[in-house]
C-alpha cells in the first residue's frame, strides 16, 4: 500500500495497469439506488498517472417525489457508506482517464520494462545524428519536378 505522499511522487510517471475500478449500481423498485465500485482485471497497459481521487460508495434516498403544492417536498439525497482511494490513469492524451485501485498497478521501481509502444528511452544524440544523415540521403533520391517539388511516382 502506498502513502498519499508516495502517490503524489508518482504523478506524471508511467505505470503498468492490471486492474481497473468500475462503478456499478443496483436499483430497487422504490427508488433506492446503491452505488459501489468493483475491481476488474484487465490486460496490462501502460499509462500515465494524472490524478488521485477518493470515490464514494453509498445509496440514494429518493425523497418524497411529491410535486403537489399541498404536500411537503423532501429532496433526494445521497448517503455515503464508504470511500475507495484510486488513481486516475490516462493511456493517451486524448482518452478519458480510468480509475485504478491503489494496488492495481506496478510502480516504476517494481518492473523492468515498459511494453511498447510507450517506451520511455529516447535515442542518444549519436543515434539521432545518424538517423538524420540517413534521412537526408534518402530524400536526395526522391524524384523532383522542374520547380524542385517532389514528383509523384506516377509521372
Amino acid at each position: 500500500m502506498f502513502s498519499h505522499k508516495e502517490l503524489l511522487g508518482l504523478m506524471g510517471k508511467q505505470i503498468v495497469v492490471h486492474q481497473e475500478l468500475r462503478r456499478e449500481q443496483t436499483r430497487d423498485g422504490s427508488g433506492y439506488n446503491t452505488s459501489y465500485w468493483n475491481t476488474k482485471d484487465i490486460k496490462p497497459r501502460t499509462g500515465w498517472i494524472v490524478g488521485i481521487r477518493w470515490v464514494l460508495e453509498g445509496y440514494t434516498v429518493p425523497g418524497s417525489r411529491s410535486f403537489s403544492m399541498y404536500e411537503e417536498y423532501d429532496e433526494p439525497y445521497f448517503v455515503e457508506t464508504g470511500r475507495v482511494k484510486c488513481l486516475l490513469v490516462s493511456f493517451w492524451a486524448t482518452e478519458t482517464p480510468v480509475h485504478v485501485p491503489v494496488n492495481g498497478f506496478n510502480a516504476p521501481e517494481r518492473f523492468s520494462f515498459i511494453p511498447e509502444p510507450y517506451c520511455s528511452s529516447a535515442p542518444s544524440v549519436e543515434e539521432r545524428q545518424q538517423m538524420s544523415e540517413f534521412m537526408k540521403e534518402e530524400v536526395k533520391n526522391i524524384p523532383r519536378d522542374k520547380k524542385g517539388r517532389f514528383a509523384s511516382y506516377e509521372d
